[in-house]
């Protein structure tokens, strides 16, 4: 089965589109999931959509968390409630065509990796995430040696037993980022599906220029040994 996490941060507008389009996709192809749906802390009407999905979608679970603390707590809050052999996360804007995400899970149902991903070869969200994410990545590759254009693509599709072996510690957009560097220091194989990042339609985007200082600094302390602590993230 899959569970796969969707955190959402005042999505009030995007709950009821993304989940409905998600349960369709997966429905349509025959796979067993739960789709569990986190409410990450969020002050809009976003928990109130959750509820009314969980009430009329079996296949739908909800995780809340009080007070957000970042795009990784909502991730590691709902991984932890998942139920399946199977789990992943992704982004809840609606920027991923669903159908892709079936993509992805097809992928790693090959069975030659345990970890299948996104890789947006196409961008629709502007020049200046665009050039952000290049720098990123570049930055990436240098530091940590990732074999990746596409560090922070989700879905990120992965078996439990790597989930188990990754100890997931990142409370903020760093998660991504940890996920391939913690599997390329276990030299651990995974396979990417191009994608096409679509623009966003409804709600804002959380990614701000402070995102990219947090970045800076989860660098320099995973550099150092120090990133990841139980204290930390």
């Amino acid at each position: 089965m899959l569970s796969l996490v969707v955190p959402l941060y005042n999505e009030e507008q995007n709950v009821t589109p993304v989940a409905t389009a998600l349960l369709e996709a997966l429905r349509g192809a025959g796979m067993a999931f739960e789709l569990i749906l986190v409410d990450n802390g969020s002050r809009d009407g976003t928990a109130a959509a959750i509820d009314a999905l969980r009430e009329s979608c079996p296949e739908v679970r909800n995780v809340t968390v009080q007070v957000n603390q970042g795009f990784g707590w909502g991730v590691l809050q709902g991984l932890a409630a998942a139920e399946g052999d199977v789990v992943g996360y992704m982004g809840g804007d609606a920027q991923i065509d669903p159908a892709d995400v079936v993509r992805v899970v097809r992928r790693l149902d090959r069975g030659d990796v345990p970890l299948a991903k996104v890789r947006r070869v196409r961008r629709q969200d502007g020049f200046s995430r665009l050039l952000v994410t290049l720098a990123a990545n570049l930055l990436f590759r240098l530091l940590f040696g990732l074999r990746t254009t596409d560090v922070n693509g989700t879905p990120k599709i992965m078996r439990r037993e790597l989930y188990r072996e990754l100890d997931l510690r990142s409370r903020d957009w760093f998660v991504d980022a940890e996920v391939m560097i913690k599997c390329r220091r276990r030299r651990v194989p995974f396979a990417e599906v191009d994608v096409t990042f679509l623009p966003r339609e409804r709600g804002a985007s959380n990614v701000r220029l402070s995102t990219l200082a947090e970045f800076l600094g989860n660098i320099l302390r995973t550099l150092a040994g120090t990133h990841g602590t139980p204290a930390g993230g």
